[in-house]
């Protein structure tokens, strides 16, 4: 997947939910590792490849006179 968008920093009571969030994964915080900051990234556009189009669509149960190519 690629994007383009704007990162912010995560603070306040966001801060808190990450926070909270990590270190019940890594059991302990990931403010305590040294310099750590966490961003969210506010995304502009994304896009998506699919490797096998076809499948993926099939698998959605999409009929293949209805899977265009582009």
């Amino acid at each position: 997947m690629f994007t383009h968008g704007r990162a912010v920093e995560v603070e306040g009571d966001e801060r808190e939910e990450v926070d909270a969030h990590w270190t019940a994964h890594y059991g302990s915080s990931p403010y305590s590792w040294g310099d750590v900051v966490i961003f969210r990234l506010e995304p502009t556009w994304m896009v998506g490849y699919a490797s096998d189009r076809s499948e993926i669509l099939a698998r959605r149960g999409v009929p293949e006179e209805s899977r265009p190519l582009s």
